[in-house]
């Protein structure tokens, strides 16, 4: 969508660091009574929490521009540093539609957990490219519990992670490919590092 240009900014690539109101929460500063803007907010929470320097910041690819742009100018400008990876995920479809909370087409962590353990749920997500959105499916979760259920069989050894699982994992977090071969050398062998990658409690 094209918007006009705010003509009171000095340059159109200008964004907004502090919003007037005098709804609460809200401070007196010297542009009057009002608090930090959504770019300034996040990055003061990710600075205060997790230092100068951290490896990775992350959310929905919606938010590459204007959010993480934004904060990315402020972080850089405050420590010239910049966080050393940024991961942007699809979105969760329910139907062909993005899940969203206006809309009513959702079902939160709490419903699903009443139908699928958090083992379930993880290895779902992960079975798919974190870069594409995701349409929730029914069968796609019955088939990651039976995937759970077989890797709960596994052969199980100690310290060590298959060529092949760390190449995919450097492959931009290849996280399907990893699990083909999680799936694969489940009578062969498998470790409990490899489940931890996917955040697996078995």
């Amino acid at each position: 969508i094209r918007v006009d240009i705010n003509k009171g900014k000095k340059n159109p690539q200008d964004f907004l660091l502090w919003i007037n109101s005098k709804d609460k929460p809200c401070w007196d500063s010297p542009w009057g009574k009002g608090r930090p803007y959504w770019h300034l907010q996040d990055t003061s929470v990710s600075l205060t929490l997790l230092g100068k320097h951290y490896d990775i910041h992350g959310g929905g690819k919606e938010l590459i521009y204007p959010h993480h742009e934004a904060q990315r100018a402020i972080v850089e400008s405050l420590t010239g540093l910049a966080p050393k990876f940024w991961i942007h995920t699809g979105s969760l479809l329910y139907k062909g539609e993005k899940m969203s909370k206006s809309k009513g087409n959702y079902i939160t962590i709490k419903e699903a957990l009443k139908k699928y353990d958090s083992n379930t749920l993880r290895l779902y997500f992960l079975s798919h490219p974190y870069k594409e959105d995701l349409e929730y499916k029914e069968e796609d979760l019955k088939k990651a519990k039976e995937d759970v259920n077989r890797i709960k069989g596994a052969n199980f050894k100690e310290g060590f992670l298959y060529d092949e699982f760390k190449e995919a994992l450097l492959d931009d977090f290849n996280f399907p490919k990893a699990k083909e071969v999680l799936l694969e050398n489940l009578d062969k062998g498998i470790s409990k590092e490899m489940l931890y990658v996917f955040g697996l409690e078995i």
